[in-house]
This record gives structure tokens, C-alpha cells and sequence, in this order.
């Protein structure tokens, strides 16, 4: 498995993760609304409590949406932070010895 090459040392599960993860709160193609926002702001929060300035995912519409969460007006300094697709993360640091 590709993640397993991975120096596993330098990441940091998020709270709510594995079987009890929670994304975005965009499934589907549905719009988003209060309750998703709501989740947009936990998880970047989660994020940020990691003490990680990198948040990685493999869902674009989790990419798209705490992107979008991240330009919130009132919120947007508290939540910045860099972002990257996981596919993009294994190119770039996987060890192929």
C-alpha cells in the first residue's frame, strides 16, 4: 500500500477520523447550507488542532468546500491553511527505495 511508504512519523490523524470521520458535509453534488458549513469549520478546526499548517484529503469536494470555508469573511485567518490532495502528497514525498 502506497501510504504505507509514507514517513507515517510526520503525519497526524485529525479527531473524528477512521471509522468515525467526517468530511465537508457536501455529499453528492448537494449545495451547501448551514449544517455543512458548520462541519467545513469543525474540521478545519480539527485540523488546526493538530498543529499542522497542511491539511490533506483525497475528496475533492471536501478540497473545494474547506476551500471555500476557508475565505469565510469573519472566520477566513482562524481557518487558513495550506491544502493538498492526497494524490498529489504520495508523488511528492513517497519513498521509493
Amino acid at each position: 500500500m502506497l501510504i504505507k511508504r509514507l514517513k507515517a512519523n510526520r503525519f497526524q490523524e485529525m479527531q473524528d477520523s477512521g471509522t468515525a470521520a467526517i468530511c465537508c458535509g457536501n455529499s453528492a453534488w448537494t449545495g451547501c447550507d448551514s449544517f455543512s458549513k458548520a462541519l467545513q469549520v469543525k474540521r478545519l478546526r480539527q485540523a488546526h488542532d493538530t498543529g499542522s499548517n497542511l491539511l490533506v484529503t483525497a475528496c475533492p469536494k471536501c478540497q473545494i468546500h474547506l476551500q471555500c470555508a476557508m475565505e469565510d469573511p469573519f472566520l477566513g485567518k482562524e481557518l487558513k491553511m495550506e491544502m493538498m490532495d492526497l494524490t498529489g502528497l504520495l508523488a511528492k514525498t513517497i519513498c521509493w527505495e
